[in-house]
């Protein structure tokens, strides 16, 4: 391997020493000094050595793809409330993108209002019952959860409990 070259797959340093950026898989942002006899991983980054390895796992069975077979499950197996909001974001939506301009329309002829304060009111009818923040809202704080108990060492495969 070259400096700056992108290890493919997973293998055991045959001759040479180099510092290997192991960042994709282990979040470290300090390089990993490796020589020979050492384990290297797919997707990681060569340093400033150049080394010959022999392969030692197909590209399905690298840790980066376990990595990634894991983010896929966590991804899939969603909790009951992001189930819920998937299923009724369509219909709320659908209702909030026709109450608002009927909103607008309206509001001059029952209220008194002129047509710039219809228009504003309704502008923030639709900020208030935004349907991004509730479509927004389950996934982040789910994946927000994941990521602050993986800082601390545990390991989820998912939001459901």
């Amino acid at each position: 391997m070259l400096p700056g070259d992108q290890l493919a797959t997973d293998g055991v340093i045959l001759s040479g020493t180099s510092a290997i950026n192991e960042a994709s898989i282990n979040g470290e942002s300090i390089p990993r000094e490796k020589t020979t006899g050492d384990e290297v991983y797919g997707s990681t980054i060569n340093g400033n050595g150049t080394f010959l390895m022999e392969v030692t796992k197909d590209s399905s069975e690298t840790v980066f793809a376990k990595i990634l077979s894991v983010v896929e499950a966590a991804q899939s197996n969603q909790s009951p409330t992001e189930t819920r909001i998937k299923k009724i974001e369509p219909i709320y939506v659908t209702v909030v993108f026709i109450a608002v301009p009927l909103f607008i329309l309206t509001a001059p002829f029952l209220f008194g209002w002129d047509w710039y304060t219809s228009f504003y009111r309704g502008i923030v009818m639709m900020i208030a019952a935004s349907p991004c923040a509730l479509a927004a809202s389950a996934v982040p704080a789910s994946l927000s959860a994941i990521s602050n108990l993986a800082k601390k060492g545990f390991f989820l495969k998912g939001a459901v409990t």
